[in-house]
Formats: structure tokens, sequence, C-alpha cells
């Protein structure tokens, strides 16, 4: 079974057909890429899977229909599109813990992209604690983002938290407000 499925896919914006019958099959561990000249249908087809844009045709996720799903449905089930941004995901090579940052397109519009970026940002972490991951940062996740931590641990884990970090910092002067909110 195929990790991703299309078949006969159409798209259309109004009266523009904008995808005709695109079949495409990703198998586990593939990597795909999906080239083409401008208006070539590239991003509507990546919208059709992500469920941004209407569609027709079959579109299966592990064997699991996505045709009348929408973006919400999506992204829970591990699918998004993210318009004018890029996810930068690294890596450490010897823990093997990934990390992502997400990146403004260049020209793309700065106000919007900065309105979503909280947004996408939760629906990642919200998706990698649905598949058994952790919201993490060994050298502390930043100001914007303490809140973030607080929302996915625990009252006793943010707490053992404060414990091991008073013990190597018992006067706060090593990364203030970037491991754990000030008190």
């Amino acid at each position: 079974m195929a990790l991703l499925a299309l078949r006969d896919v159409d798209a259309r914006y109004g009266q523009v057909q904008a995808l005709r019958g695109v079949t495409l099959t990703v198998d586990e561990g593939e990597i795909v890429a999906i080239l083409g000249a401008n208006g070539a249908g590239k991003t509507t087809t990546l919208r059709s899977i992500s469920g941004t844009v209407r569609r027709t045709g079959t579109i299966e996720l592990g064997g699991r229909s996505l045709a009348r799903s929408g973006p919400e449905q999506a992204a829970r089930l591990g699918v998004a599109h993210v318009p004018e941004g890029r996810l930068v995901p690294y890596g450490h090579v010897g823990d093997g813990n990934l990390h992502f940052n997400i990146s403004q397109l260049p020209g793309g519009d700065r106000a919007r992209f900065l309105a979503r970026a909280a947004e996408i940002r939760r629906a990642i972490h919200d998706l990698v604690r649905e598949f058994g991951g952790s919201f993490s940062a060994e050298h502390g996740v930043g100001r914007t983002k303490v809140g973030e931590l607080e929302r996915y641990a625990s009252p006793v884990e943010l707490e053992l938290m404060r414990a091991v970090k008073h013990a190597f910092d018992p006067h706060g002067i090593m990364n203030p407000g970037k491991v754990l909110r000030e008190e």
C-alpha cells in the first residue's frame, strides 16, 4: 500500500481547470519532487492533498481517504500546506533529534506570514505529540515558545524542569526566560 496515492485528481478555480487526471503514488521512505513550469499545477496538487482547494478524484494517505477532508482533518493526519512559508527541518546526527523552523519565502508578504506562524507551529507541535514525539530543546525553547512548552508539558514535568534548572543555575543567570517562564 502506498503512503500517499492520488488517482484521477481534478481541481478548478472557478471555471479554470487547474488539474486534470493527476495520478501520483508515493511509497513509504520515498522522496518525491513535483517539478514544472509556472501554471503547471504543482501548488494546486499540494493544495488538493492538504484539502485547501476543491477537488475530485481519489486521494489516500496510508489507505485512508482524504477526499472529503478539509485542511483541519488533513492536518490531524499529518498533511499540511504551508503557503508563503518554508518549513526548515534540521537535526542532530548524534541523538536523532529533529528540530524545525519556519522561514518566510523571499518576496512573501511578511505581515501575512507572521500572522500565521504561531498557528503553523502549533499544528506541527500537535502532530508531533500525536505521534509520540516531545516538545523540548536542550538549550531552551526561546522566549517565543515558552508558552508552547507549558502547553505540552505536565505541571509535574514543568516543576521538575524548574528544580533541575535551579540546581544548576540558582541565581537564574543562564538563559533567563528561554528555558522556562521567569517567575
